[in-house]
């Protein structure tokens, strides 16, 4: 009996033990998250780094990246024109057609 009793306490143990390990995720520093419950986003998106809840089996956390990155670079103006009067029509094999 008293045998049983521990094993089903050990059983209730890992099981806790289990859900509060996949409830709980971790935010770093410079990423946001994204909850999502059967594939649809709920709530707010999470900002803030550190260690956060969702609810285990049923939510997925969706990471991405917080940073805003700027692109400086300038445009550059060809110098060559180009035309498209070409009257050729490229083939493949290079014989005749009719073959």
């Amino acid at each position: 009996m008293k045998a049983a009793i521990l094993i089903l306490i050990l059983i209730v143990v890992a099981a806790v033990g289990i859900g509060l390990l996949s409830a709980a995720f971790i935010v770093p520093e410079g990423r946001q998250a994204i909850i999502t419950q059967f594939g649809k986003p709920v709530g707010d998106p999470i900002t803030e780094p550190g260690l956060h809840f969702k609810t285990p089996f049923i939510q997925d956390v969706r990471e991405l990246d917080a940073r805003v990155l700027n692109w400086t670079a300038t445009p550059i103006r060809s110098r060559r024109r180009t035309r498209s009067t070409s009257s050729w029509t490229p083939r493949c094999g290079g014989g005749s057609p009719t073959r």
